[in-house]
């Protein structure tokens, strides 16, 4: 993009941010005073029509100037990226976008130095500067002091006029230009040096150059170094931690600690961990009320969760000495759930939730133990596991070719799904068992958005007990009363309101299992394509009257329906014709054979895997009392075995422990041709 054309977008978004506090959105302060702002009539049509002409939202737009400034690869593996637009947690009258120095502290960018462009009604600022919860005592103000070769940098950089070092408030969005926010003069001492100090340009509206492109560039470029600088300082290094977890035996409780966000363990041993002030007192105590020693590990685990992990640190999931499940980040200190089979637990923020080998490690047994000091190790299975360096959410460079990689139905068939999903934002995914539902939801979610972010992706499974309160909201014990609690549909359309220029995906897993009707209640009419957004705003069952609920635009809806479930009835025809239905079929095709051959399973065996299936298959669908629905996919087979291991034995066990007891179900009343169709299998 030219200098021309990059001023003009900045002049554009000066005037959007012009119309924000003309308009006093920027001083509404309670959530329904944001909601009764006129923001979606004056300021979001602006937006979308910003975003159309440059192909980025106006935030979005001048994080792509920052992060283009920035070359350096160490520095980009160090520094997180983070950009900000008018709608956050209230109705900002500016925008801007940050690098700063990744930590494990709440609104890290908060506690960090920072290079940043904003943009507010005035103009435009651009530099490094600290954020707003940096002090004169903070260490990142002190280590300047004593660093010479910092210092020589930025003398350097004010001399050759690439920025200014100006003193005002930090995170402030002033453009600071008037007089009151005058120019400093650094003495060799560097005595004015404080948190106030910013490294800055900045241009008022009028003032704005023809190269402003060039000029933000020529600014951020010389200052890059000093941040980076910054990061290598001892006193401001991250101190998080990265953790091993397994949760239960062979991962069992894995499913459920996700989907409650959470990492809990139990040992039997029913008391609060906070009573207990040291290592030796938790020790001491355990033995006595065990009337045993105990296992050292599993003391060891008991302190750990309770008192040596930290928010912030990274907990990896685990299962066996070979594979990992997941990972997210401690959200809580530790609490005790006397209700729970494993009462000690803290909340963790999940990223990831999948399947990976690790096979240049064994991984420890223990159910917690800290892997922080052995850093090679570490960053195998960060690398394992595809998580960033920067510990956020997941979302790598988006490829088509290895998104259908495992994906065994054609191009033309998945990309005419994603289209369907964008126009009508609610499907269902349905198919006989084992052909993969859930795993291609995410596959479809993924291609929509066009990265790889779970972020944006809750899965959820329905069941009979499952309410309108799970879902939606209702009232909860607590303590001697009952408070109003949002359900997980919600809380999820809530987070996707305050991010509108992303795609959010809410999968709902066996959609069928559920009383439909009872779980969307008056939902049933807002989640249609053209229901969708403030204009249809309507009360919930448990509101307060003044409070409104929609769905946003940017939330689509996945559902999934085992066609071969005989205890279910038929799908309620209110939410039939809201949804699209996709039927998914068995794929022993060629990227099925592809698939197995890559994993070392042996042409021949797979050759016999796919004719006896097929055969399977064929005497399922000519049988009147099943057909098609009941099919066995191909995903029964996607486990491959490991390497080294019998892959003979592998097959058998699919056989005789996942398909022998769903044929026996088909013919309960023939068991003689249940039995014969098991025998082949096994031949």
């Amino acid at each position: 993009m030219g200098n021309n054309n990059i001023k003009e977008a900045i002049l554009e978004i000066i005037e959007i941010n012009k119309i924000v506090s003309k308009n006093g959105m920027h001083l509404l302060n309670t959530l329904s005073e944001v909601k009764a702002a006129p923001y979606s009539k004056l300021i979001k049509p602006l937006r979308k029509s910003f975003t159309e002409k440059y192909g980025l939202s106006p935030n979005l737009f001048i994080k792509n100037l920052l992060e283009k400034s920035i070359n350096d690869i160490e520095i980009k593996k160090t520094l997180k990226i983070k950009s900000f637009g008018n709608w956050g947690r209230r109705i900002n009258e500016y925008i801007w976008s940050t690098w700063y120095i990744e930590n494990s502290q709440d609104q890290p960018y908060s506690n960090s130095m920072q290079l940043y462009i904003l943009i507010n009604e005035k103009g435009i600022k651009y530099g490094f500067g600290y954020g707003d919860k940096v002090t004169d005592s903070h260490s990142q103000v002190n280590s300047l002091h004593k660093n010479i070769v910092l210092q020589d940098k930025i003398f350097e950089g004010i001399k050759n006029k690439l920025f200014s070092a100006r003193k005002y408030e930090a995170g402030s969005p002033i453009v600071p230009h008037s007089d009151n926010l005058g120019l400093i003069k650094l003495n060799k001492n560097f005595d004015e040096w404080s948190s106030e100090i910013h490294l800055i340009n900045s241009y008022e509206e009028k003032e704005i150059p023809d190269d402003i492109g060039e000029k933000i560039n020529d600014s951020i470029t010389s200052l890059s170094p000093i941040l980076k600088e910054f990061t290598n300082t001892q006193e401001i290094k991250d101190e998080k931690n990265y953790w091993l977890f397994a949760p239960g035996a062979d991962a069992k409780d894995w499913n459920e600690f996700y989907e409650k966000g959470i990492m809990a363990i139990s040992y039997s041993f029913r008391n609060d961990l906070k009573i207990f002030k040291t290592q030796k007192d938790l020790y001491n105590n355990y033995d006595d009320l065990t009337n045993s020693s105990g296992k050292m590990n599993t003391k060891r685990a008991l302190l750990d969760i309770s008192q040596t992990i930290k928010k912030g640190d990274v907990v990896i999931v685990k299962k066996g000495n070979n594979e990992c499940l997941g990972y997210g980040l401690v959200s809580s200190d530790y609490y005790y759930s006397e209700s729970d089979n494993y009462p000690h637990q803290r909340q963790v923020d999940w990223k990831s939730n999948g399947v990976w080998q690790i096979d240049n490690h064994n991984l420890p047994l223990k159910t917690l133990t800290n892997i922080t000091e052995y850093t090679d190790f570490v960053n195998d299975l960060k690398n394992a596991i595809g998580m960033n360096t920067s510990i956020k959410n997941i979302i790598t460079k988006f490829s088509l070719k290895d998104l259908l990689k495992d994906v065994f139905t054609s191009k033309e068939d998945f990309l005419k799904t994603v289209r369907l999903l964008n126009h009508k934002k609610n499907i269902i995914l349905q198919g006989p068992p084992g052909v993969g539902k859930t795993f291609i939801a995410k596959k479809i979610a993924y291609g929509l958005m066009e990265n790889y972010d779970d972020s944006k992706i809750e899965i959820v499974q329905f069941h009979q007990s499952y309410s309108y309160e799970d879902f939606i909201q209702g009232y909860r014990p607590d303590e001697d009363s009952f408070k109003l609690v949002n359900g997980v549909f919600y809380s999820f359309c809530e987070k996707a309101k305050s991010d509108t220029d992303n795609k959010y995906f809410f999968v709902i897993d066996e959609i069928n299992r559920g009383n439909l009707s009872k779980i969307f209640g008056e939902l049933m009419m807002l989640i249609e394509a053209d229901k969708r957004g403030p204009n249809n705003q309507i009360a919930l069952t448990y509101s307060k009257e003044e409070e409104r609920f929609y769905v946003p635009k940017n939330v689509h809806l996945i559902g999934t329906m085992n066609t071969a479930d005989r205890s279910l009835s038929i799908v309620d025809y209110a939410l039939r014709r809201r949804f699209s239905f996709i039927n998914l079929v068995p794929s022993f095709n060629d990227k099925f054979e592809a698939f197995l051959s890559e994993k070392g399973v042996s042409k021949k065996l797979i050759a016999s895997i796919i004719s006896k299936i097929s055969s399977l298959n064929q005497e399922i669908e000519s049988d009147d009392s099943l057909g098609d629905g009941f099919k066995i996919g191909h995903s029964y087979f996607c486990n491959t075995p490991k390497k080294g291991a019998n892959e003979k034995e592998w097959l058998n066990d699919i056989i005789n422990f996942e398909i022998s007891p769903i044929l026996n179900e088909y013919w309960f009343d023939n068991k003689d041709k249940a039995e014969s169709l098991i025998e082949n299998l096994n031949s």
